[in-house]
């Protein structure tokens, strides 16, 4: 007999849709041996709402 899904395809969708809904872009879907869902996003999110820090500029110089 075969083992059971650890998670349905519906709350991988439902995962999915959520982040769209949430206006997210997601770029993929981990799910670990438990069966934990998680909605990976690109890194360009995050440099869009990074403010930044201004000494950056002043070690690169």
């Amino acid at each position: 007999m075969t083992a059971r899904a650890p998670f349905k395809q519906a709350e991988v969708t439902k995962a999915l849709k959520g982040a769209v809904a949430a206006g997210m872009k997601p770029r993929g879907v981990s799910i670990d041996h438990m069966g934990r869902i998680v909605v990976l996003f690109s890194d360009n999110l995050l440099n869009e709402l990074s403010l930044g820090n201004p000494w950056d500029e002043e070690f690169t110089q």
